[in-house]
């Protein structure tokens, strides 16, 4: 039977859809004329702006109604709408395409085939609208919605999936930091807008027949594209994109594992347990939630940055990690170093140097680098005369460097010359130069990005501060080196003035008395006479042998001490030196026990020096040590070496003053030690003849049981 019924149609579109049509569609709009305007030179940008213009009035044209007057209007409007819906996924693989620098393979065949698949669907599906809308034919409005659903939505997908797959492949092929930044934002842009679309639209559509979120919302996704689209291909360091994307990926791959750990929970508990609290399940997630999220999220975001960002850095992370390590540094050489090879592994270039100003020469040396290995060792005049600024920003070769950065152009040819790019100067606020790090050609060819001068600017600037500070350190350091050094050379003069008056004074009062003695020729014999003058002697002796010491150590002091090397026998010289030397033990009441070899011993030696070395040693084995006691001098072949041997009963030296014991003017600390007779040249000149004969110099001391001396002369060829 024939039956009429009422029905009142819903508005497909309330209020709050066609204002967020309108805008979203009105920022696509704008967002494709102003990249057109802003990138009139670029190619890519040209495809951008009629993409964008094509979404913008697939989002704009109704897809619905057909029949508003006047007749054909609404017509043409469905026509224009099915060929910008067909034509524009294209035109984002185009885009896609000419963007990156990488090319796909038979990219061209490939355009040409689905532009003709979109333009050949436009052309069907208007025929099967008009057919079905002007001759009312049924079949046709059949054929409509069929090819529509299945194959014009597997022609959106494929389109949108291959745009995505080229963006994914010239991001991965990608060794540039400044196109894997431009290509991050079109990946950002394609997964928030297209994949939305897809995910939550398109299939939804095709396998339940009805969205899984609001139309409004999905538009309001699908603003990523012009925005994120616009940034990358005008101004793509506007944000760090690498945090952007970094956190979007992680914190998504996180809420997806969130939301298949609820699923899964619910699913279990459902299919064991029928009657049962349906919060349960809620409870049970968020519980895992919280114990595995830390480990989880950290996980995820290592993966992350080793597959997806693995040729850049993190611009505020190595900053604040360079700071930090130029704050630790307290040498300019470290300093230099430190930056030719953490700049190096960061923006990795053909060459880098550091080139240190000496100001008060006015020329530059390299003290740090790679790849300038001829210029080591050798300094460069500056010029300073004939600079054009006050070096106050970076200089560099213009097409070498990101357009609109601040920088002073270069020479060409004087850079071209030494190989350089990019210079900054290390100048410190104080408008001193201190030096210069200079970079060559990126390895990859590119220019160097706003990121990468940004860093070194900051970077420069505290190395600037950082030798400021080593300078002011090590001026400091001198100076109170040099007051220390001033001090010491005052304490030494006093007691060198006071030691050598002391000492030159006993024997001349002894020469004096006993001199005075003789003239007196009525209070004693002959006896007495010849113990005199073996005093006065004995004196004068001791009086030339520290007089050829001050002497030999001012020769010393000036370079200009010399040694007459010839063969000797060291046993006679050895009797020598002891035969001078009775004097002083008779005097002291000690014993001295001499073993010589009774073979030869020959050297190859300053026979004067030698004797002095020995007599110097058994000078201090008598005055360190107590009447009585007995001081052993050896003389000996060990293993085609000559020993000489002085060994004393005497106070022994602490194993603090061994340290220092062959310097000049150093004497043993203890107290009584102090009042003992000496300059403190002696073992100082022993030093000095034992490295002049090519010898050595050894002692062995302990608190109280005396000390031993050994000389090791080697012997001459027989």
């Amino acid at each position: 039977m024939i039956k009429s019924e009422i029905v009142q149609l819903k508005k497909y579109y309330s209020l709050f859809d066609l204002i967020i049509i309108s805008l979203v569609g009105l920022i696509f709009f704008v967002m494709g004329v102003l990249v057109r305007v802003r990138a009139s030179e670029n190619y890519s940008a040209h495809i951008f702006h009629w993409a964008s213009l094509g979404l913008g009035m697939v989002i704009v044209m109704t897809a619905g109604l057909y029949n508003i007057q006047p007749f054909g209007y609404g017509h043409f409007n469905r026509i224009i709408w099915l060929f910008a819906y067909s034509v524009t996924p294209v035109l984002f693989i185009h885009f896609t395409a000419t963007f990156s620098k990488k090319k796909v393979k038979s990219i061209k065949y490939i355009l040409w085939l689905f532009y003709i698949s979109a333009i050949a669907s436009a052309f069907i599906l208007t025929y099967f609208f008009l057919d079905s809308t002007v001759s009312e034919s049924e079949s046709s409005l059949r054929f409509y919605v069929a090819f529509f659903d299945s194959f014009f939505r597997i022609f959106l997908i494929l389109c949108i999936v291959l745009a995505i797959s080229i963006c994914i492949y010239a991001y991965r092929s990608a060794n540039e930091i400044e196109e894997r930044k431009r290509l991050q934002w079109l990946l950002l842009g394609f997964f928030i807008g297209p994949f939305s679309f897809v995910i939550f639209w398109v299939i939804p559509i095709y396998l339940i027949g009805h969205t899984l979120i609001p139309e409004s919302l999905i538009l309001i996704f699908l603003t990523a594209i012009p925005l994120t689209f616009s940034i990358a291909i005008i101004k793509y360091h506007l944000m760090d994109i690498n945090l952007i994307v970094r956190r979007s990926v992680v914190y998504t791959i996180i809420l997806a594992a969130i939301i298949i750990t609820y699923v899964g929970i619910s699913s279990t508990i459902t299919l064991f347990v029928s009657d049962i609290n349906p919060a349960f399940p809620s409870v049970l997630t968020a519980l895992a939630v919280v114990a595995l999220l830390q480990p989880v999220k950290a996980g995820i975001q290592k993966f992350v940055d080793r597959k997806f960002f693995r040729v850049e850095y993190d611009y505020r992370e190595e900053q604040k990690r360079f700071l930090d390590d130029i704050k630790n540094i307290y040498y300019i050489q470290s300093l230099a170093e430190l930056m030719v090879k953490r700049v190096d592994n960061l923006i990795p270039v053909e060459k880098i140097g550091f080139f240190e100003l000496n100001n008060r020469t006015g020329r530059v040396k390299i003290i740090a680098n790679k790849g300038w290995e001829l210029l080591k060792g050798r300094s460069i005049r500056f010029e300073s005369e004939n600079l054009k600024t006050d070096m106050s920003l970076p200089v560099a070769v213009d097409d070498k460097v990101e357009f609109g950065l601040k920088i002073e152009s270069a020479d060409v040819k004087v850079f071209k010359r030494w190989g350089m790019v990019l210079v900054f100067p290390v100048k410190s606020p104080t408008g001193i130069i201190h030096g210069f790090l200079v970079l060559g050609a990126k390895k990859s060819g590119a220019r160097f990005l706003k990121d990468d001068v940004d860093l070194l600017n900051s970077v420069v600037a505290a190395s600037a501060l950082a030798i400021d500070r080593i300078k002011l350190q090590e001026a400091l350091i001198l100076e109170q080196l040099e007051a220390k050094r001033l001090e010491e050379l005052n304490e030494m003069k006093s007691f060198f003035m006071h030691t050598i008056t002391h000492e030159l004074k006993t024997p001349l009062t002894s020469i004096k008395l006993f001199t005075e003695k003789l003239q007196d020729k009525k209070h004693f014999d002959s006896d007495k006479a010849d113990f005199f003058l073996n005093v006065i002697d004995g004196e004068s002796d001791k009086l030339r042998r520290l007089i050829d010491n001050i002497l030999d150590y001012a020769r010393i002091e000036k370079g200009m001490k010399s040694y007459v090397q010839k063969p000797i026998n060291l046993s006679q010289v050895v009797n020598k030196a002891v035969e001078s030397m009775k004097y002083q033990l008779m005097i002291s009441k000690q014993t001295l026990e001499l073993l010589t070899s009774s073979d030869d011993i020959i050297i190859n030696a300053d026979e004067d020096a030698v004797e002095r070395a020995i007599t110097n040693l058994l000078t201090n084995a008598i005055k360190y040590s107590s009447a009585e006691s007995k001081t052993f001098l050896s003389v000996r072949k060990v293993n085609g070496n000559a020993l000489i041997e002085v060994k004393d009963q005497g106070r022994g030296i602490s194993d603090e003053d061994l340290k220092n014991i062959f310097e000049p003017f150093k004497r043993v600390k203890a107290v009584e030690a102090k009042k003992i007779e000496g300059t403190g040249l002696g073992l100082a000149i022993v030093k000095h003849i034992m490295d002049a004969h090519q010898g050595k110099v050894e002692v062995e001391s302990e608190i109280g049981k005396g000390s031993k001396f050994t000389l090791c002369f080697s012997l001459t060829d027989e």
